[in-house]
This record gives C-alpha cells, structure tokens and sequence, in this order.
C-alpha cells in the first residue's frame, strides 16, 4: 500500500506541488502576521481556587501585576525641591501609561497617599503632599506628615529616608508593552548626579523579553545557517541541503500558520520551541535521504532508490512523528492554558512534519539529480566505520550487554532519587529568566533592601452580607489572622482594615497609644470607614459596603518555601478557626497567581511525564506488535528525563511555568533515535545468526544519521547559550542535553536491550 501511495505521488507529482504550494502560502501568510506576545491570562491555570479569588476580586482590589520605580538620592535625603518635582513627572508619566489602573497609583506626592488629622471632633484624610514643595519649610512639613503617620515609611518612603518607591498597576488585558518599554526608558532618562532610578516589576519583566526578540530572531538565523552548512557537510551536495530545508521550512510555515490560525500568540520565552521542532523535521528527513543515498548506489534507478528508501522508512517515520506529535499533545493534561495551546500548534507542527518528509520530500527528489556527491570530513567513511566499532564494542558479549542495561538501570534510579530535590517556583521570575546582574535584577534587589517588599500575598475575608466588617468580632478575627500569620509565614510587614481602625481610634483619644484598641461598638467601626473612604489609596483595604476586607502580607524574598509556608499558615489559621459569619478566600497579589502557577507545574509535571510515557508505550507496543518493544524504546527516554532534571537542580534552574512547556516537549521527542534502530535491525530477518553483523550495518546506515541529526539538534539549539535571556540559554542547554542522552540511548541502550531481549525470546 505504501508503495502504491509512493507511485501514485510521483506520477502526479506537478499537481501535487502546485497544491502543496498553494496551502504552504496560504499557512505562509498566516505565519507573517502571527503575533509574537505574552498574556498573563494564559500562564494562570484558571481552575485553581486562587485564580479564582483574584479574577473574582481583582475589580476591587486591583491587579497583581504592579510596576515599581525606586527613585534614589544619591547625596543627602529625598527632602529636596528638584528631587520631589521629578516624583511627580514619573508618577504623571505612569497615570498616563496604557493599561494602567488610576486607582492603583501609589507615590508619595500622589494625591490619594494620605495622612491623618484631628480637626476638633473630627479626623479627616488629607493628602500627605497637597502642592509640590517650593522650600524647605515645605519639605519640613512633609517630612513631618511621613514621620507622624504608620503606612507611609518602609512602604513609599524608606526608613534612610533616601529613596521614595512609586508604584502602578497594570491591568494584563490591556497591557501594551512597547507603550510600558517607552514610558520606563522615559523615566530613566530623568537621572542625573544626585537621583538614581530602579525600574522593576513583573509587567516591566516581559517588556526586557520583548526587546530581546530581535536578537532571538538573530540567532535563530545563524542556527538555520548552522544547518545548511551541516547538511552539505554531510551529504556533500546541495541536493542534500535543499530537501531536508525545505521540508522544516514546510513543516515550520504549516505549524505557525496553523498557530495563527487557531488564534494563538507566540510568547517570546518559547521561541526555542520552534527551533526543537523544525529540527525534528530535519531529523526524520536526514533520515530518508541517508538511506535514500545508500540504496541509490545499489541500484543506480532514481525512481526504484525513491520508492524503496521511503517504503522502508515509512512505517518507523509513521511511529516517530505519531509519537512526538501525540506525546506533545498531552501537555494539554496540564491545567494552564499556555500549555494547552503549545500542545495544539506543536501537534500539529509535528503531523505536518509528516506531509513535509513523505510527500513534498519524495517529490522534490523526483525533480533532482541522481546523487553524486560524496560524504567528506566529519562526514568520511573511515570516521563512521570508528564510529561503528565503537558503539559496537557496548554489545558484542553478553557481558558488556548486561553491564550497558545494569548501568542504565543504575542511572535511572540515582537520577531519579537526585531529581526528587528539584524545587518548583524556587527563584524569583526575575532571577530564573534574566542574569544575576541585569538591571531589571538590580532593582529588584534594590526594592527589597529599601522597602518592606515588591511581592504581596493578599486574602480576601468576605462577609455574608453588607457591613460584614464592622461586626467587632469580624474585625477580631481579622486581626488574629494578621498576628497569625506575620509570625509564622516570614513577612517583613502587613496592613488590613484592624490596623486602620485601631489607628484612627487612637487620633480620636488624643493620639494616646493605650487607646490603639479595635473599638466595641459595630456603629463606630462604621463612623471610622466612613471616615476612611476620601482616601482612595484605602479601598484596596475594604469594600466600600464593608461586606469585604483584606490582609496584605509584604515580602521581601520569593522562594517556594516561603510560598509554600505563607499558604500553609493561612490554611492551618482557616481551620482552625472556622466562622460562620465570612469566608476566607485564598489567595491574590503575586505571590498568591505565582503560588497558584506552581501548584499546576508541580501537578502538570508528573501528570504529562505519565501521559506522555503510557502513550509511547501504547503506540510502540501496536505499531511492532509487541508488549517486549517499550520496554526496549522507553528506559533511555526514562533516563535522559531524569537526567535533565539532576541537571536543572545542580544548574539551579527551577522548574516553572516557563521551563515546564520546554522540558515537556523534550520528554516527547527523543524516542525517534531508539525507533529508527530498532526498526532497521528488524529489517534484518537473520539477525539471530549474525547478530554483531547486522548491529553493526544498522550503526553504518542508521546510527550513521542519527549521529549526523542529534550533532545537528544540540548545535542548532547551542547558539541560544549567548543569548541576552537566561532562561533561553539554560533551555537550551537542557533540550542539548536531552538530544544527546537519547541519541546515546538510540546507539547503545536500545541495541543492548534489543539483544538481551529478542535473544532470551521475550521479544515477539
């Protein structure tokens, strides 16, 4: 049937390209106006009872997504005219910037930041700086207004008094970030000798990425360059350069045009991805034309040579491209859509790959010329007969069989133990995607030495009805909760609606610190948030009907222990002391999306690495028939898993949501090497009575190009280690190092098992 297909494709050939050329540039112009962007929605799992509480509440309270700008006095204070008129042009500047939320402005010559004052039998909320200071008896007043009201110092202002933080933020829908890029190089630009300025924040994080794109396209350039000339190196004629070319290119076209097709946006960390996946492309059709090349000088017939190599690697290809395609696709287990997009548009890239190599391939091999070019340098004959020797040395006794499959048991269980210590979510997303010393890095340093912290933990206490919060025993509730949790989660600072209360209680009594108490009438509470509302800065602490309050948690370390501590105090307080009057809702701010993030890697992880092995076991076990044949294909798949990960944990990369869809595809690709193997040995029906024979022909012909295509993977993927981004650079090393543990596996592992296995007569 293959065969009948292969003729029928070449006698229509003409009609079949112009088809094929038509779909390629229609894909292709959907490929030129794909969008290159991030959207936060799509890295939050949307099922997760903390995603939930911060879409539910985040109209109120405001977005996770804050921008923060330390402005720094090199010489003296902060109190100084020039130094407070350029706060106000950055925190105009932010007000103005698209996407931000005006009521989530925070600065200390903002308006909404205010002070208290007694005025007879009355406490109002007057704006800490009402009109730029002009002299220094103005800046005396102001200092005076930070240093007389709690919430200001350690906050916007730093307890050195040299550095004022202001802060935005930025609703991820409307977050535009080349206007962000533009606004912040604006702002920096108000620098000079006596003013340093920090920017950071997680929206200002993904615009860095976005500058880098040009430069990742840069280097994918070379990578595709690198190819070609591998590809001549190796086939020594162009023939062998353009088929392979021009069936990634297909493959590429078909898969992002397809992306774009389906609406998805490219987010600019996984530009890598495309690159893996155009090498696989080029892997299944090095393939086909070394064994294209090889059975063309046996029987000098173009179309005979055509026919053949493909009917011979129709069916392994079949099993190599169904099982990247489909192990990619269960990444969409995963609960986060990012995930679930990835696994669309890199499946599909990946059945596409299929059309690419057994239909546009055997068809442009129609319209060349007969091979005539010769292998030479690293391609040469005598190096791949050294190379044959060598990996054949692994399996010629029964001795060294066993020692191979003994060791690679051995690394598994060591690798798998070693791996056990990798942490999810471990760094700060700053630090995991951009270098130590980065400016974006530096600020964030910056922000934390200076201020209470730039990562906030919010929860949410709602009531069962309006003025839930002004019930005394809500209110005391509230304040045991921030006590609780202050002492046991590792929080530098916290502010909720009880600190409010208990402060204005105080005003009320003549600033007397004894009477600092929460009051015993629900009618007072009531007269003091009334009292509170003319500043808008407050309403991120309470709704305006009083059904709603929050507990805001500042940190000034990220790290999954201390995520994972704040989450466990909240819940061990949650059941502890139940309440029938208001609920607890868990959690907003960005630490809680970020500890949400986390959950679903952790959970996606094991999930996918399950989904995508069980389906390698199902499709390798019907496409040879045999239950024996996993178990000779999956153990190096295993290993070179759990390799990466002692990898990750000795490198220091942690596991996140943007590595996870890196790793995850690496998990199923790597099974193509060990395919290719065992079906060329099984070509060979008297294996049995010449065993190292027919190893080693399949090592001359088939491991020949499984050398030439992993050499040729971990190369296209090795220029991304100068990257300007570290987190490309690190992914690149992992899928380098995947490459190469399964291509080793392909060349010593499966040849082993395949040995012991269809020698002891298990395999059938």
């Amino acid at each position: 049937m293959v065969e009948r297909y292969l003729r029928f494709l070449l006698r229509r050939r003409a009609a079949i390209l112009v088809v094929m050329g038509l779909i390629t540039a229609f894909f292709g112009y959907r490929t030129a106006i794909l969008r290159i962007r991030t959207n936060f929605f799509e890295l939050y799992p949307p099922r997760h009872e903390f995603i939930k509480t911060y879409r539910k509440f985040r109209d109120l309270f405001g977005t996770a997504n804050l921008l923060t700008i330390v402005m720094e006095a090199k010489k003296g204070t902060i109190y100084n005219v020039e130094f407070f008129d350029k706060a106000d042009k950055i925190t105009r500047t932010l007000m103005d910037t698209k996407g931000v939320n005006p009521f989530q402005i925070m600065s200390i010559v903002h308006p909404s930041t205010k002070g208290f004052l007694v005025k007879g039998y009355w406490v109002d909320a007057v704006s800490i700086v009402l009109a730029l200071p002009k002299n220094q008896a103005d800046l005396d007043e102001i200092r005076l207004k930070v240093l007389k009201n709690p919430g200001i110092r350690g906050f916007l202002v730093s307890e050195d008094e040299k550095s004022i933080l202001i802060l935005a933020g930025l609703w991820e829908e409307q977050l535009d970030f080349k206007d962000l890029w533009n606004r912040v190089q604006g702002i920096k630009a108000l620098e000079d000798d006596n003013v340093k300025i920090y920017a950071t924040g997680f929206p200002l994080l993904y615009a860095w990425l976005h500058q880098y794109i040009p430069t990742i396209f840069l280097i994918l350039f070379i990578t595709f360059l690198c190819m070609a000339i591998l590809l001549f190196f190796f086939f020594g004629d162009l023939k062998g350069v353009g088929v392979p070319l021009c069936s990634a290119l297909v493959g590429a076209v078909w898969g992002l045009g397809m992306a774009e097709v389906v609406g998805l946006a490219l987010d600019p960390l996984l530009l890598v991805v495309p690159v893996l996946l155009s090498a696989r492309c080029l892997s299944h059709s090095v393939q086909v034309m070394e064994r294209y090349y090889n059975d063309y000088r046996t029987s000098q017939n173009l179309e005979e040579s055509i026919v053949s190599s493909f009917r011979a690697l129709t069916i392994p290809g079949t099993l190599g491209i169904l099982a990247d395609g489909l192990g990619i696709l269960t990444i969409a287990v995963s609960g986060i859509p990012l995930m679930w997009k990835l696994a669309i548009y890199s499946s599909f890239w990946l059945i596409s790959i299929m059309v690419a190599v057994f239909l546009v391939s055997p068809i442009l091999l129609s319209y060349a010329s007969p091979p005539h070019g010769r292998a030479r340098g690293f391609g040469s004959e005598a190096f791949y007969e050294r190379f044959a020797r060598f990996h054949l040395a692994f399996i010629k006794t029964n001795r060294r069989q066993w020692a191979v499959v003994v060791t690679t048991f051995v690394l598994i269980v060591v690798c798998g133990l070693i791996g056990r210590n990798l942490k999810v979510g471990d760094v700060t997303p700053g630090r995991a995607i951009l270098k130590e010393d980065h400016p974006y890095n530096v600020a964030y340093r910056k922000l934390n030495t200076s201020f209470y912290g730039g990562n906030q933990f919010i929860i949410v206490a709602e009531g069962k009805s309006e003025g839930a919060m002004k019930e005394i025993e809500n209110l005391r509730l509230l304040q045991k909760f921030e006590r609780h949790l202050a002492q046991t989660s590792g929080a530098k600072a916290s502010v909720t609606l009880t600190d409010l209360v208990k402060r204005v209680t105080r005003l009320f009594r003549e600033n007397d610190p004894n009477w600092e108490v929460l009051p015993y009438r629900p009618r007072d509470v009531g007269g003091i948030a009334f009292t509170l509302r003319s500043g808008r800065e407050l309403n991120r602490l309470y709704s305006s009907d009083l059904k709603t309050a929050t507990i805001t948690l500042f940190f000034t370390d990220y790290s999954s222990d201390v995520v994972r501590r704040a989450v466990a105090a909240s819940r061990d307080f949650i059941r502890s002391n139940p309440s029938e009057n208001m609920t607890i809702h868990l959690a907003g701010g960005l630490l809680g999306v970020l500890a949400a993030v986390n959950d679903e890697v952790e959970r996606s992880y094991w999930l996918i690495l399950f989904s995508v092995l069980a389906t390698m076991f199902v499709l390798v076990t019907i496409f040879y028939r045999s239950i024996i044949a996993p178990f000779i294909l999956l153990p190096s798949l295993i290993l070179s898993q759990f390799l990466s990960e002692v990898v990750m944990y000795v490198a220091g990369i942690d596991m996140n949501i943007n590595s996870l869809p890196v790793a995850a595809v690496g998990i199923g690709i790597g099974i193509d090497y060990g395919i290719y193997m065992l079906s060329r040995i099984e070509e060979e029906k008297d294996w049995k009575s010449r065993p190292v024979e027919v190893f080693d022909l399949a090592l001359r012909t088939t491991g020949k190009a499984v050398l030439f295509t992993a050499t040729t993977m971990v190369l296209s993927v090795a220029f991304f280690l100068f990257s300007p981004v570290k987190f490309t650079s690190e992914m690149a090393l992992l899928l380098a190092i995947l490459m190469a543990i399964n291509m080793t596996g392909g060349l010593v592992i499966v040849p082993a098992l395949t040995r012991i296995l269809k020698g002891s007569g298990l395999y059938f």
